[in-house]
Order: C-alpha cells, then sequence, then structure tokens
C-alpha cells in the first residue's frame, strides 16, 4: 500500500517536469533565438565599434574608430589611465594593431619593437598619440 501511495507523486513530479521542459523548449525560438537575431542586425547595422561602445553605454566610439581609419594594421597605439572600462573592449576592436601602455615607451620614442607608434598629424606636426582610458570614455591625446 505505501508504494500505491507513492506512485500518484512521482507522476506529479513527472508531469511537471515534462511540462517544464516543453514551455522551455516552446520559449527558446520565440524568445532567445529572436533576441540573437536582433542583436546580429543591431551589429550589421552599427558596425563593431558602434555596437560595443552604444550596448554598454560608453563614449570613446569616435576615437577607436579614428583609430581604425588613421592608424596602420602594423602600429601600435599606446595608452594610460584605467584599464578596465571602456578601455577593456579597445584590444578587441582595433586588432591587429597592439595596444600598448604608455609607461613600456621612452617619451622619445616613435615605435615600440619594431612597430611604429600611432601618429596625428595636426596643424602643428606630427605627434604620437595617446588612448586616455577613464570607466565610461576614451580620449585620444598628443603625448
Amino acid at each position: 500500500m505505501t508504494q500505491r501511495a507513492r506512485w500518484p507523486w512521482h507522476r506529479i513530479v513527472a508531469a511537471a517536469l515534462l511540462v517544464h521542459v516543453a514551455i522551455g523548449v516552446v520559449r527558446v525560438p520565440g524568445v532567445v533565438w529572436g533576441r540573437r537575431l536582433a542583436n546580429i542586425d543591431e551589429y550589421r547595422s552599427r558596425g563593431a565599434v558602434g555596437f560595443v561602445f552604444e550596448s554598454q553605454n560608453l563614449r570613446g566610439a569616435a576615437v577607436v574608430q579614428w583609430i581604425l581609419d588613421n592608424v596602420p594594421k602594423d602600429a601600435a597605439v599606446l595608452w594610460r589611465g584605467d584599464s578596465k572600462g571602456a578601455l577593456e573592449f579597445v584590444p578587441g576592436l582595433i586588432a591587429p594593431r597592439l595596444l600598448v601602455q604608455e609607461s613600456m615607451c621612452p617619451p622619445a620614442a616613435r615605435d615600440y619593437r619594431g612597430r611604429p607608434l600611432a601618429v596625428r598629424v595636426t596643424a602643428d606636426g606630427a605627434h604620437v598619440v595617446v588612448l586616455n582610458g577613464s570607466d565610461e570614455e576614451l580620449a585620444l591625446e598628443a603625448r
């Protein structure tokens, strides 16, 4: 008699588990895949830089885009400031360019281990630039 009393309880648990799994299977395509496809469309329309910076509420997308447009792929970009926050996303976005901490290069250096340093040409001449990172923002400054 004790075994019969257990069967209804096990059937209820098994039925609840099956309902739970069925809801998950029905929900996955609509919600999870839908969100992922929306993220892919957003990435394609904004580009990598816009997608990362706008989705993380960071400022500095224009600086990263300037690096991509104006710094050769074999160059190194110096950085200073907080390595957390906005600066965390930069290495993957500017690759194959190298991101190097400013203290690793002497002040008069024009290259880092054979890689030319990123330079911005202005009316005052060509200046090595440093990417200054804070928690939420990036700025490009002359060294």
